[in-house]
């Protein structure tokens, strides 16, 4: 399963990452020369070793996200239109500017005060800016990597929906005990919302705990609850601008729901492009987009060429 999954890398520190990368080396044909060989390497012979490397390894996948991802990660200094475009540059590097990316971006989330614009503040835009780019559209990506056959959607929007809040559902447990005083007047106090979370957990907790047993978040799902859970079905990437058999949990309903697919459209074409531009595409490696027209050697830099 594959929760609250972020755009950002979290490095491993133990032998096992070494071991994957000597196995990626070794199947790519690159055994005891390591970086200078795979920088050589053509896209086709990563992919290659890439796919050897994880066959067999992975039969499904369960993915979601939060209805309100960025919030946790905004902070107060981002106030006007200006800010946010401060905020892009800072970013990105300084090529994305200059082939007009970062306008791309600021077109793309429009700016408060504009007629177009649907955004009331700074932090409402820089909120949908860093959940496509960082947080939800990561999810579109594996679907369409993975195929619809072989993963399920889920969106949970249970209030506030903020990065992670799913854990709460995930851990929650209605058995309460303690040997402290004033854990027992904290949960008499919280009690209300420990009746909602229990409902909610029950439902959430039943798909994953059914996906880990049955290889289906469906097989084995509670049906005798207060809060209902419906059949989850595999997500319909085809269906044009969302994709649909998303599975979303609120507060108070467990639906099918469809989530939003042309922002992770956009945020692709928009690091095929950067990456272009950098000069960081490796051989036969492009992937096409029509943002902006790139002007520099799209490989310079990886075959070291403008280092």
């Amino acid at each position: 399963m594959n929760q609250f999954l972020g755009g950002l890398p979290i490095p491993s520190f133990g032998e096992e990452s070494e071991d994957v990368f000597q196995q990626f080396v070794q199947l790519a044909g690159c055994a005891d020369q390591g970086l200078d060989c795979l920088r050589k390497a053509d896209i086709k012979t990563l992919m290659s070793a890439n796919h050897e490397l994880m066959q067999n390894q992975i039969e499904s996948l369960l993915l979601s996200h939060c209805s309100n991802e960025a919030v946790l990660f905004l902070d107060g200094f981002i106030a006007t239109n200006a800010d946010f475009d401060n905020f892009l540059t800072t970013v990105f590097a300084n090529h994305t500017a200059d082939i007009g990316l970062n306008q791309k971006v600021a077109d793309f989330y429009p700016e408060v005060g504009c007629p177009q614009a649907k955004y009331k503040t700074q932090a409402d835009r820089r909120a949908d800016s860093v959940r496509d780019s960082s947080m939800a559209c990561n999810i579109r990506y594996l679907t369409e990597a993975y195929g619809d056959s072989k993963v399920w959607n889920m969106q949970y929007s249970v209030s506030p929906g903020w990065h992670a809040m799913d854990l709460v559902a995930v851990f929650y447990n209605k058995h309460f005990s303690s040997s402290s005083w004033n854990d027992v007047l904290k949960n008499f106090v919280l009690l209300p919302l420990g009746i909602l979370l229990s409902d909610i957990s029950a439902a959430h907790q039943s798909y994953l705990a059914s996906y880990t047993v049955r290889g289906d978040p469906g097989v084995d799902r509670v049906v005798l609850n207060v809060l209902p859970t419906v059949k989850w079905n595999h997500p319909r990437s085809s269906s044009g601008e969302n994709v649909g058999g998303v599975v979303g949990i609120g507060n108070f309903l467990v639906s099918e729901v469809e989530d939003g697919w042309m922002r992770a459209g956009f945020g692709g074409s928009f690091y095929a492009a950067a990456t272009a531009e950098g000069g960081y595409v490796a051989p036969g490696g492009e992937v096409s987009q029509g943002l902006v027209g790139v002007e520099k050697d799209i490989r310079r830099r990886y075959e070291g060429i403008d280092r």
